[in-house]
This record gives C-alpha cells, structure tokens and sequence, in this order.
C-alpha cells in the first residue's frame, strides 16, 4: 500500500501548483487541482487516512446485507434486509 500523501508529494514535484480543492460535507475523496488544468482529482485514503467519523455513508452487499462500516470487517456491524421482511419500517 503507497499512503495518499506519498503519491501527493511525488505528484507536487510534477506540478508545484496543485491546490486542495473545496471539501463536500461528509467527502471520502481528498479533492486537487492543478490550476491550468481541467477538472481535478482526488484520493479515497480510507487505509492511510481514516475518515470513519465523518462518514455518512452505508454499503448494500449483495446478499442484501446493509454494512455501516466499509473497512472494519471485522467489528463492522450489518443488517439482513432478508431479516426485516414484513417488519413494518
């Protein structure tokens, strides 16, 4: 695994001018620019830079399993869609 920031440094040796482009509330991707550019791009580092506590997010498996924690497997907590049949929600 390369961390987020490794592959940032060597991209700003590249291209000095790269800026931190606006977060969204509750964003997984870390957002740059390159001014002179079009468009932008960005790291989702949820290895090398947690972002569980502002995270917002749920993960539908296929098995119809709802998971509220996408990398911690094995404390994640999830739901059996197939469990709630007929519970009025």
């Amino acid at each position: 695994m390369v961390p987020s920031s490794v592959l940032l440094s060597n991209l700003q040796k590249r291209y000095p001018t790269i800026t931190k482009a606006a977060d969204e509330l509750n964003d997984t991707a870390r957002s740059y620019k390159i001014p002179g550019y079009t468009g932008s791009f960005g790291f989702i580092s949820s290895m090398s830079d947690h972002f569980c506590s502002s995270c917002n997010r749920l993960r539908l498996t296929a098995d119809g399993q709802i998971k509220v924690r996408l990398w911690h497997w094995i404390t994640c907590a999830s739901i059996s869609l197939h469990d709630l049949e007929g519970v009025p929600i």
